[in-house]
């Protein structure tokens, strides 16, 4: 009893400072991850993925529904139209358009009120995974927690309005809940609610997420908790009940979306699935060479998390292959920013990677952590950006200019309301249509046949109506020229009335490979951006 009674003090102090330094990790960070994602929100302008959320929330606040007709007789017609169904958009699941327009409500309809809910949500999910690994060892903690504020593109993509960061939440929250359920009614329940919640943020994520929790159920959590009938139906009823409506409405089956969807043919996907594994590691979503590790580690040493985690990563990987809607063809890269949802197991991983080699002894897992998560070594970017965390904080400190913001404030001084204006390339039109709503942008149709379009003024159409402003980004101005050539009205004059000194690229986007972290300088004058206008018509009547 004696000995008891010596030896219990000292051991409820470990525990106890232990807890302390706990609580100390996890709240240090979320204040560092809080100023990573809030600090400077809304500097940047909504680039173009951004707006077609933050536009159609416009539409939602004037009808209820993801209308993509707004004020001044504008249309958020993308590519032609191509994610419209009857004037809505029916393409894209609209978590993200309402979550942004209820923070409009609240916020105003500006930039950092589109932002603020999904930076809100990208904090949540960062607490997710600190409240999964708090009962590992203090030296896990610290590199989870390491890893998690390290990861720029993380941190970019809980900066956008746009469904990343609803995905990546519900994502965490659905893989955390399954691999702690126990085989209770209450938790399937829940799961069930966040797969209805994942579906209403973004199908593809929603359905490559199922083949991984699939083959993980079939090889090794049935053997844990088998699921009978009941359980079936506790998870897939209220699925079904949500997911249903939803699908029905926003279909993107229906819009010219769906051709897309079956463009690609197997070589293309295959090409695809090479892309992403490249593509990943170049943005820094995983490292290769950590994800063999996990494995050769996972299975040596009997770890079945790690050897789990990996089949995920690989199956999650494959899946998109073979459905996203890239089109190979017209491109080189791979559409990283559908992957969000990977990232943290990713981090845990390189944790778990981490906390082997240091055998868990915080004194050598801290340091080999920064030099895993804090500089590029492990992604082969080191030549290039030897610290991604350390550039992007950097750049918050002096942020690099960018073309949309003096581009709409021109327009916003210079341009009359219900002023026309045709903007190339065509992507670019709607950040200036969300930062200067006042003018209507003009040639984003070239389809009258299509009956959702019968009755929208001409202005909207090609050649139908001549704009009063165009506006070229950097070598799209010749654009302008061929778009006038193809509609046959290079009789009307333009002339040139101003030359914005700013690099006609978004050089801001969350692909680590399309970002710069700072200004790029003395580029040549043909990378700005011009503005022209109208001339009037000459008279050939004396007096006139």
């Amino acid at each position: 009893m004696k000995a008891s009674l010596i030896k219990d003090p000292p051991d409820a102090c470990a525990s106890h400072s232990s807890g302390i330094a706990r609580k100390i990790i996890i709240a240090a960070t979320l204040i560092v991850a809080a100023f990573l994602l809030f600090f400077r929100l809304g500097h940047y302008s909504l680039r173009d993925d951004e707006t077609m959320v933050a536009l159609v929330a416009k539409g939602v606040l004037k009808t209820g529904d993801t209308s993509a007709l707004i004020d001044y007789d504008n249309v958020v017609a993308y590519e032609n139209g191509r994610l419209l169904h009857n004037l809505h958009d029916r393409s894209t699941p609209p978590l993200a358009t309402y979550i942004t327009a209820a923070s409009f409500v609240l916020f105003g309809k500006n930039t950092w009120g589109a932002r603020i809910p999904f930076a809100l949500m990208g904090l949540a999910t960062i607490a997710l995974v600190l409240y999964w690994a708090r009962k590992q060892s203090l030296a896990i903690l610290a590199l989870v927690a390491l890893g998690m504020l390290c990861n720029v593109t993380l941190i970019l993509l809980f900066r956008q309005c746009r469904y990343y960061a609803p995905s990546i939440l519900f994502t965490t929250a659905i893989a955390y809940v399954y691999y702690n359920w126990r085989g209770g009614r209450k938790q399937l329940l829940l799961l069930s609610l966040l797969f209805a919640g994942l579906f209403a943020a973004n199908y593809l994520n929603y359905v490559i997420l199922l083949p991984c929790l699939l083959i993980d159920y079939i090889i090794w959590k049935r053997r844990e908790h088998a699921l009978n009938l009941k359980d079936w139906a506790c998870l897939l009823l209220p699925q079904a009940i949500i997911c249903a409506p939803l699908a029905l409405i926003w279909n993107p089956l229906k819009t010219g979306q769906s051709t897309l969807m079956a463009s690609n043919h197997l070589a293309d996907k295959l090409r695809l699935l090479y892309w992403y594994f490249r593509d990943l590691n170049t943005c820094e979503f995983y490292s290769i060479a950590i994800l063999v590790l996990a494995l050769v580690i996972g299975i040596w040493k009997k770890k079945t998390w790690m050897v789990r985690g990996c089949v995920a990563f690989v199956v999650y990987v494959a899946a998109i292959s073979f459905l996203s809607p890239q089109v190979v063809k017209v491109t080189s890269v791979a559409d990283v920013r559908y992957l969000g949802p990977i990232v943290p197991l990713g981090v845990a991983l390189a944790a778990g990677v981490i906390g082997f080699i240091s055998m868990k002894k915080i004194w050598i897992a801290l340091p080999l952590g920064v030099v895993v998560f804090a500089f590029s070594l492990i992604y082969g970017n080191w030549k290039t950006r030897p610290s991604t965390i350390y550039a992007y904080i950097n750049e918050l400190r002096a942020p690099p200019p960018e073309p949309y913001a003096p581009v709409s404030e021109w327009i916003n001084q210079h341009v009359p309301v219900g002023g026309t204006v045709f903007v190339s390339p065509n992507y670019a039109t709607y950040p200036l249509m969300f930062h200067a709503p006042r003018a209507r942008y003009a040639w984003q149709l070239d389809n009258r046949n299509d009956p959702q379009f019968a009755n929208l003024s001409p202005f909207l159409f090609k050649g139908e109506e001549m704009p009063d402003y165009l506006i070229g980004f950097g070598p799209f101005v010749n654009e302008l020229g061929r778009q006038l050539q193809t509609y046959n009205h290079l009789n009307t004059r333009y002339q040139l009335v101003a030359v914005v000194d700013a690099l006609w690229k978004d050089l801001y986007r969350p692909e680590l490979f399309w970002r710069t972290f700072t200004p790029i300088l003395n580029y040549p004058n043909e990378a700005k951006v011009f503005i022209f206008k109208r001339a009037p018509a000459i008279s050939l009547i004396p007096g006139q």
